[in-house]
């Protein structure tokens, strides 16, 4: 398994992928198909993510600004049409002189689609390299399982959601907190919740001292977040 934060893809290959031109709102999904997961996936995701391009995602310097903007972009390609098949949607709230972007995309329910299971990710790391790895792999884990859901028929709505702005513990402002006022007045319900960054998948597990991820145990834990989905989504 590739190590985090040492791979540095082909610059050529990087601005291909971040410019894509991505379409909103068109319904033809005949492309689409289910991915099984997949920790090779995994990795590959959390390569882009730690790479020279995107490994720095803050508003502090130009260099974090340019990662962030990476960082959405990525997201928003990887979720889309022409990869996964979603019509991702996006939310944008300013702070500390930046856009931010929420960024949720929807497999939705075909019996209850205004119930909505949320699998829920921040994307920005608070600067450490050792948070860099720990962050990338959480979002690497939820475009994964963004992608095993993809066209599948479940009861009700599942949404991944990739949350930005700075967390609590490092100031600035909240993706979470922009994305809770919108919702406000949906007539939507959240029934269930999954966090990939604290509570129901704690990254640094899967991270090994030497950098490498832990390949058995994070392919057993993100089979066991696929089946938690299903279910809650199922009930």
């Amino acid at each position: 398994v590739r190590p985090l934060g040492t791979i540095i893809l082909r610059i050529r290959a990087m601005i291909w992928y971040f410019q894509k031109d991505y379409i909103v709102g068109k319904s033809d999904r005949d492309g689409v198909y289910t991915k099984e997961p997949t920790v090779a996936s995994i990795g590959d995701y959390t390569s882009k993510l730690t790479s020279t391009i995107t490994a720095v995602r803050g508003t502090r310097d130009e260099a974090g600004r340019r990662g962030m903007l990476a960082t959405q972009s990525m997201i928003e390609g990887a979720l889309g049409e022409t990869n996964m098949g979603y019509n991702p949607v996006v939310q944008t709230f300013e702070g500390d002189g930046f856009t931010w972007k929420n960024i949720w995309a929807d497999n939705t329910g075909t019996r209850n689609p205004s119930e909505i299971i949320e699998v829920r990710v921040p994307y920005v790391p608070d600067g450490t390299t050792e948070s860099i790895n720990r962050n990338s792999l959480a979002v690497a884990v939820g475009l994964e399982l963004a992608h095993a859901f993809t066209g599948t028929a479940t009861r009700r709505t599942v949404r991944f959601l990739f949350l930005g702005g700075a967390t609590g513990e490092t100031g600035g402002v909240a993706g979470a907190g922009e994305y809770a006022r919108l919702m406000a007045d949906r007539r939507i319900k959240v029934v269930g919740v999954l966090d990939l960054s604290r509570g129901d998948f704690e990254p640094g597990r899967y991270i090994n001292g030497n950098g490498l991820i832990a390949a058995d145990e994070l392919a057993a834990k993100v089979e066991d977040l696929r089946k938690a989905i299903a279910r809650l989504a199922g009930q």
